[in-house]
């Protein structure tokens, strides 16, 4: 379907077949994880991630992303957790301890995040879980500052099994409590069958990530002559300028269990190559997955991606440089770091800001 519509998905043409298996485009996906493969590096989960429910598949999982935990970022999950819970949702931290050389950040993070399990547990009657991002990332579709979140994400989706999952990134700010967000994809309290809600942009043809850096899905173009059994269908490469040119963000999105699964199978294997924000538009169309744009459009106040011009430096990432902000609304970048100097302007006003 085209991204930022409700509308059902196009036709795909009958002579462009996508290198994947018929069970994995059905509507009603069989949740085959396809991890056994010895050399599929996976997600670690930590110890006491035993979940209290056996199957997912009609569940959703919260995933918050982050490096570690401070002060800061603690008491932002904290409002993650006090505002979306549902017997539907599971929370989950998908951090990066191993990457930390500074021992005493490491513990403070450790002893931050087994409080607010405690929290949870306690106070909300709900289990907030944790893994390690993977130390190898997909190269071309990881970034190089992200690492190897955005892989280790989708390997977790299939490993795990959810129906679906939102990707939460720790700079991610919403003026409102989550839940209006995380319902905003139900209809009479069931999750819409979206494989992408996000925010997205139109991207120019001459954008680094298709210019100089490869994005294009291969496809099987069928043969005409239906006479010739053994003649092999012919692979060519749709590239992604050519297909869609829609940037999509990650800084906060829902993927579906067979969006997941089909680039865990296909990324590795070059069968799908690109930049995460490059090459999910194309996958939507090539695939014909439904994805849109319009579910969080309402509540988008000023979403930008970092890491570039005006919004390099982390410092300068508040949530004032986005101007007046509204309630209810989803802002990024905003930055922990940019109030290291007066942290309690952001935690205590607003954080819980409505």
């Amino acid at each position: 379907m085209v991204i930022g519509s409700n509308d059902p998905p196009r036709e795909r043409s009958a002579v462009l077949v996508p290198l994947i298996s018929q069970h994995q485009q059905s509507t009603h996906v069989h949740h085959d994880t396809g991890l056994n493969n010895a050399n599929q590096d996976t997600p670690e989960l930590a110890d006491d991630n035993q979940l209290t429910h056996s199957d997912n598949r009609n569940r959703t999982a919260i995933v918050w992303v982050c490096r570690y935990l401070d002060a800061c970022g603690a008491a932002r999950l904290r409002h993650l957790l006090a505002t979306s819970t549902s017997r539907d949702r599971d929370v989950w931290v998908l951090h990066n301890h191993k990457s930390l050389k500074d021992q005493a950040q490491l513990q403070t993070s450790q002893e931050l995040l087994g409080e607010l399990q405690s929290f949870a547990k306690e106070k909300l009657g709900v289990r907030l879980y944790s893994l390690h991002q993977d130390e190898g990332k997909w190269n071309g579709f990881d970034g190089d500052r992200s690492r190897s979140s955005k892989s280790s994400f989708l390997k977790f989706v299939v490993q795990q099994q959810y129906g679906w999952a939102w990707h939460l990134e720790d700079d991610v700010f919403y003026t409102g409590p989550w839940r209006e967000i995380l319902d905003s994809t139900l209809k009479d309290g069931t999750e819409q069958q979206y494989d992408i809600v996000a925010t997205g942009s139109p991207a120019k043809s001459d954008w680094y990530y298709f210019r100089s850096a490869k994005c294009a899905i291969t496809v099987e173009l069928a043969t005409d002559d239906t006479n010739s059994i053994s003649q092999k269908p012919r692979r060519v490469k749709r590239f992604c300028v050519d297909v869609d040119r829609t940037m999509i963000r990650w800084a906060i999105l829902r993927v579906s269990y067979r969006f997941a699964k089909t680039l865990v199978d296909q990324v590795p294997s070059k069968a799908i190559e690109g930049h995460h924000e490059a090459v999910v538009a194309s996958v939507c169309a090539v695939y014909g997955y439904q994805c849109t744009l319009d579910v969080l459009k309402p509540y988008i106040g000023h979403v930008v991606t970092a890491g570039w011009g005006d919004w390099m430096d982390p410092q300068n990432q508040t949530l004032e440089r986005h101007g007046d902000s509204q309630p209810h609304k989803i802002y990024h970048p905003v930055k922990c770091a940019a109030y290291s100097s007066s942290p309690a302007k952001l935690t205590q006003q607003l954080v819980y800001q409505r």
